[in-house]
């Protein structure tokens, strides 16, 4: 059998079709055929899976066991050149192309032509609360960010404006048991939400309720970076008599 690695490019020959796959053969070292493989309809050149028996063409390999493969992630040859010349962490500039409610498109410095190949999820946006990507960037701005990943099946570089930017959380993880004066920005049943910065948020745990604005004076008792998370407490003076 020849001997095939996840993300190596195979030529293959279609010999058959299942009811959701094409059935191929994979080209070997020597005279004889290697082995065979599958196609998913999802994965070929078009939705509806079109292909034709003999034909050839070019195909990643996903899965070795069994062996399926990807035409999509080889149908534009200039496009899979330009991702496999990228890597993960790599610093990236673009051009927004299309904001839209679930993310961003960008076209990448270096791309072919009308690619479009970078997409910016919204929690990858910025560390603020936002309510509308449009809060961010809009069509024609320039960005950079940092490459998360690289898909070459979707044709499609994954980019963070997040990661190049300062953690607001950070400077907090020192500050347990600080006091500090901040308002209070929402109430909900179990405790309000104090704003520490522009950027971070505490929950003080309680049932008093505290109008919105309300300046409070807290201790910092607990900051959890992995869950981005901070909880204070009101100074135990300040805390009503049993």
């Amino acid at each position: 059998m020849t001997a095939v690695r996840i993300g190596e490019t195979v030529t293959v020959t279609v010999t058959g079709f299942e009811p959701r796959n094409i059935l191929v053969q994979l080209d070997g070292p020597g005279p004889g055929p290697g082995p065979a493989g599958r196609i998913p309809h999802s994965e070929m050149f078009d939705a509806a899976g079109t292909a034709t028996i003999g034909q050839t063409f070019e195909a990643e390999t996903i899965s070795l066991d069994p062996i399926m493969l990807s035409a999509r992630a080889c149908a534009n040859p200039a496009v899979r050149a330009f991702l496999l010349s990228l890597r993960r962490g790599q610093i990236i500039s673009g051009t927004v192309t299309s904001v839209r409610n679930f993310g961003v498109f960008l076209a990448l410095d270096g791309e072919p032509a009308e690619s479009e190949t970078g997409f910016i999820q919204v929690p990858e946006l910025t560390w603020s609360h936002i309510s509308s990507t449009t809060e961010v960037v809009e069509p024609g701005r320039r960005v950079t960010g940092k490459i998360l990943d690289i898909d070459t099946r979707r044709a499609q570089v994954s980019v963070s404006l997040k990661a190049l930017q300062p953690d607001p959380f950070l400077p907090y993880a020192t500050r347990v048991g600080e006091t500090l004066t901040a308002p209070v920005t929402k109430v909900v049943p179990f405790g309000s939400f104090i704003r520490l910065a522009p950027q971070v948020h505490a929950m003080l745990r309680g049932t008093d309720p505290y109008p919105i604005g309300t300046e409070l004076t807290v201790t910092i008792a607990e900051v959890d970076l992995r869950r981005r998370r901070i909880r204070v407490e009101l100074p135990v003076d300040d805390h009503p008599e049993a």
